[in-house]
């Protein structure tokens, strides 16, 4: 018995039009379709030659696009993880941060590591001010800009950086570094 019933279908056209193309241009492989030898609609149009496969390059692109911002930093943080971990060679979605001076953040003396995670780092007073005049230039909040950078408006870890001194992990302070180079003149 076949998989597939060849029958018009409003939410696809796309198939619809290349049901046609199959019946008109292949039509033993339409037969091998309708007799449910193929897995898919898709698989035919493969092997007739109508589409392509798609590479995992493409693959890829598309599953970036879909993710949450979340999966994003996530999937960043493994494939820098697996680079060495090496944030010259990795900076933001689709760029490359070279290395800057000053630096972003410094590390301050660890207290046991049982009691903070360990890529937490301190923003520079450089760092601190030029984040500052870009949001009183800009008469924004830092919740505003973490919006900005892919994070949860509500997030209060730059805001406790700048006013307290507290420490971000060093995620954020790629992120604080990205967004200083897109706001700066």
């Amino acid at each position: 018995m076949s998989k597939f019933k060849p029958e018009k279908n409003t939410a696809n056209r796309a198939n619809d039009y290349y049901l046609e193309r199959l019946e008109a241009e292949t039509p033993l492989i339409y037969n091998d379709l309708l007799a449910g030898k193929f897995s898919s609609p898709a698989a035919a149009f493969r092997v007739a030659g109508l589409k392509k496969q798609r590479t995992r390059l493409q693959e890829l692109k598309n599953a970036w696009t879909k993710g949450s911002n979340e999966e994003r930093r996530d999937f960043l943080l493994w494939l820098r993880a697996l680079a060495g971990g090496s944030s010259t060679t990795l900076g933001s979605p689709g760029a490359v941060t070279p290395p800057r001076t000053p630096p972003i953040a410094t590390t301050p003396p660890t207290p046991p590591a049982s009691t903070i995670p360990a890529m937490m780092v301190v923003l520079s007073d450089e760092t601190k001010r030029r984040v500052r005049a870009i949001l009183n230039a800009r008469s924004i909040g830092a919740g505003e800009a973490m919006k900005e950078m892919g994070y949860k408006s509500l997030n209060g870890s730059l805001g406790m950086s700048l006013h307290r001194g507290s420490r971000v992990d060093a995620e954020l302070a790629r992120a604080v570094e990205a967004w200083l180079l897109a706001n700066e003149p």
